[in-house]
Formats: structure tokens, C-alpha cells, sequence
């Protein structure tokens, strides 16, 4: 199938609406208040920027476009029991309330590596960063890679053309609005990201004929059959295989990820950035279980008539795009609402990986291996020199990869250069948590 979405002048237009909307008050909120041009508001808001942009923010760099496609997939043909997956991230910011942010938030650090040179010395400082820089730069790959492959299917536009478009576009945001314009837009993004899933969800339900029907056809299939506790590593989902993997994974990606402390530290107050941790566990589970549920939802519509039995679809991941156009004629933008949902979830991954990688190379490779005496025109014009050229990194790196191609091979590569990180983050954490912390020693 060469094509499976069409767009018409409506789903331009929601599109083209929520890119002017999140880069907008992106920019206007972060060069309004970038006025007094200090590196503690570019990268931590001055820390008074409020509770709820950094909650909606959190959910947006989270999750990115794959939860919008693959999950409904997953839980097309395997069921409910990816809603622990859900658990296991709530559980993942309930460690980040309980144990890490009373030792980060206090510390203050502009990068969160400076924390391994305290616990080490400064060569583990550097590696780590190194590390990181070059984890995300291939992570950003991989994502604005499966967006722009999912949205040339409907938009006649060429590949490079639109995956370099997009990354310019959110490298100049980045770099113009700071940490409080990457807050923002997310917001927004997050917003469109909301709408995507229980837009599309509301609809079908309807079509299938209310959420009773739905509920018995998926009781029938046995989609609803999630107690599965085989224990068995073997075994595709069980609650224990499903619980251990995305709590351990939340200690990398939530609790030890510098884009995640970056945003707590924004807040005012202590106890502001407990509650936005527990706030975005909340968030985070609600929208991935509604990804869960989507897919479900879509079972009960074609339980009798299977897409890939009938050959209407070649992949398993073509399904979601597949369901989509055979709800377009029924409300007019459908299919603008799920692409931008797509979109969102690939801009605010990205924004948010530019932005925390200009305040890790400047804190920890820019500074102490550039011999000058920064003044904080210096420190400004570094960081956004850094956004701008990681931006230009990945726009190259899109041109390494064709349109058809996979991003299974650079995830591969990807995980084990981000699997060193955050166990060498957990267990220094670990070490001084329980014995003398670095704050009461007062670093």
C-alpha cells in the first residue's frame, strides 16, 4: 500500500494551526522573558515558570509518536495488558518524588553530569555527557525519521524536503525561546496530542455501536484477558515482564533523564516539583492507556475482518494510519487531527532533546574545554549555537537514512549506548541517597 492517507484543505489547515500555535507562544513566551538574557532563564525558566506547562510538557516529551501508532497496534492483536505499562511509568515518577528529586532539585546543578563528577572525578563527568550528547542526537534521529515516513504517506511533499523543514523549524524555536519557549510549546503539542487519541477513540466507539458492544466484542476475542502472570521470560506479556521493564526503563528515561530534572528544577518550590512529578505520572498513564484502549476499540471494529488477513494492509503499524482513512468522510479534519497528533509527539521530543543538549554540552564539554573567560553573552551565544548546530546534525543525518528504512537499527545502536548511562546514574544515586548525601556534605 503506497499510500494510506489522503488530506484535504481541512487537515492542512489543523495541521498548519498547530504548528503556529506551539511555535508561537513558544517564541513569544520565550524571548519575552529571555529579555534579561541570563543563562539561569534560558535553561531553568529563572525557575518560576508555572506547575501545569511543565506537567503537559513532561507528557509530551515522554511519549513520542510511536505511542500514538504502535501501542493501538499492540494492543490490536494482544490486548489489554499493556495498560501496566502504564503502571510501571507511574511507578517510575513515583520514584522520582520519593528518592531523586529530594537529592536533585537542592543541588541545583546547570547539568545534571556534574553530579557524577562529584561522586567520581571529572572524567566520568565527560564520558557520560559525551554519551548522552551522542544518545540523543541518534534518539532525535530515530524519531523525527518515523514521523516524517508516517506523514509523506498523506502530505505530497518530499521527504528531506519536509524532515529538514521540521527540523530547522523546531531548532529555531529552541534555540530563540529557551527552556520556557520548549515548555510552552509542549504545552500545546500535548494538547493536540490529547485530542488525537480521544477524538479518534470517541468516534469509533460510536461507529461500533456504544462502549457495551465494544466491551463484549473484545471480551470475546479475549482482548480483555490481561492477568497474565506467567513468569516465564519467554512469554510476550505478562504483568511481571511488563512492570519490571517500564519501572527499571522510568529510572532511565524519567528519574535519571536531565530533560525531566531540567523541568523540576524550573518550578519554585520544592514541593511545586513533587507535585509535578506526580501530576505527569498521572498524565503519562491516562494518555498511554488511552493509546491502550484505542486499540481495542479498533479490534471491535474489525474483529470479523482483519486488515492484514484481508490484505488491506501490509504491516501491522499501517494499521492505525489504515483506521484513520476509513473514518475521513465521517468528520471533515479527521485525518489533520491524527497527523498533527504525530507531529506533536515528534516536535516536542525533539525541542526538548535540542534544548537539554545545549545545556549539557555547554555546562560540561563548551566550558571546560574552551580556555575563555565566559561572560553571559558568551554562555548565550554558545547555547544557541549549540541548539542550532545539533538541529543542522540531525537535518544531515535524515539524508543517511532512505524514506523506506526502518529506525530498528539505529534504536539497537541507541540502546546500548544509553543502557551505560543510567545505571552508572542509578547507582550513584543509590550509594549516597542511603549514606551521606552530596547536599549534606554541601558541595
Amino acid at each position: 500500500m503506497t499510500e494510506i492517507l489522503t488530506v484535504d484543505w481541512v487537515d492542512y489547515t489543523i495541521l498548519v494551526l498547530m504548528l503556529i500555535l506551539s511555535t508561537g507562544i513558544g517564541l513569544y513566551k520565550g524571548i519575552k522573558s529571555n529579555r534579561s538574557n541570563t543563562i539561569e532563564e534560558y535553561l531553568f525558566g529563572s525557575g518560576n515558570v508555572p506547575i501545569i506547562p511543565v506537567v503537559l510538557s513532561n507528557m509530551a516529551s515522554t511519549l513520542s509518536s510511536v505511542m500514538i501508532v504502535l501501542i493501538p497496534s499492540e494492543s490490536y492483536y494482544y490486548g489489554a495488558q499493556l495498560l501496566f505499562t502504564s503502571v510501571g511509568d507511574f511507578l517510575g515518577y513515583l520514584l522520582l518524588y520519593y528518592f531523586f528529586l529530594p537529592v536533585f532539585y537542592f543541588m541545583k546543578f546547570t547539568s545534571l553530569f556534574e553530579y557524577l563528577e562529584q561522586r567520581f572525578d571529572k572524567t566520568t563527568r565527560f564520558l557520560s555527557s559525551a554519551v548522552f550528547t551522542i544518545s540523543q542526537i541518534l534518539y532525535s534521529l530515530v524519531i523525527m525519521h518515523s514521523c516524517c515516513v508516517a506523514i509523506i504517506k498523506a502530505i505530497p511533499i518530499p521527504f528531506y524536503v519536509l524532515s529538514s523543514s521540521l527540523c530547522i523549524l523546531s531548532a529555531l524555536y529552541t534555540a530563540l525561546g529557551g527552556l520556557r519557549g520548549v515548555i510552552w510549546s509542549d504545552t500545546i503539542q500535548a494538547v493536540f496530542m490529547y485530542i488525537c487519541i480521544f477524538t479518534i477513540t470517541t468516534v469509533t466507539i460510536y461507529n461500533v455501536g456504544g462502549v457495551s458492544t465494544v466491551i463484549d466484542i473484545a471480551h470475546k476475542g479475549g482482548r480483555f484477558d490481561a492477568f497474565n502472570f506467567d513468569p516465564s521470560p519467554f512469554s510476550r506479556y505478562s504483568i511481571m515482564s511488563l512492570l519490571l521493564y517500564t519501572t527499571f526503563f522510568s529510572v532511565f528515561k524519567v528519574c535519571a533523564n536531565p530533560a525531566i530534572i531540567q523541568r523540576h528544577l524550573a518550578l519554585s518550590k520544592y514541593n511545586s516539583a513533587r507535585r509535578a512529578a506526580l501530576a505527569s505520572g498521572i498524565v503519562i498513564a491516562v494518555l498511554k492507556s488511552g493509546a491502550v484502549i484505542f486499540g481495542i476499540v479498533i479490534y471491535a471494529s474489525y474483529h470479523d475482518c482483519d486488515p492484514i488477513l484481508s490484505k488491506s494492509i501490509e504491516h501491522t503499524d499501517q494499521l492505525v494510519p489504515y483506521h484513520v482513512m476509513k473514518l475521513k468522510n465521517q468528520i471533515p479534519g479527521l485525518t489533520g487531527i491524527f497527523l498533527a497528533g504525530i507531529l506533536s509527539a515528534a516536535l516536542s521530543s525533539l525541542s526538548t532533546s535540542l534544548n537539554t543538549l545545549a545545556g549539557v554540552v555547554y555546562g560540561d564539554l563548551a566550558k571546560p574545554l574552551i580556555p575563555i573567560k565566559w561572560t553571559n553573552n558568551h554562555s548565550n551565544l554558545c547555547i544557541k549555537a549549540i541548539v542550532i548546530i545539533s538541529g543542522l546534525i540531525i537535518t544531515a543525518g535524515m539524508f543517511t537514512l532512505k524514506k523506506s528504512t526502518g529506525g530498528f537499527q539505529v534504536r539497537h545502536y541507541l540502546l546500548h549506548l544509553q543502557v551505560l548511562l543510567p545505571d552508572l546514574l542509578y547507582s550513584c544515586l543509590h550509594l549516597d541517597y542511603f549514606g551521606e548525601s552530596l547536599t549534606q556534605r554541601q558541595l
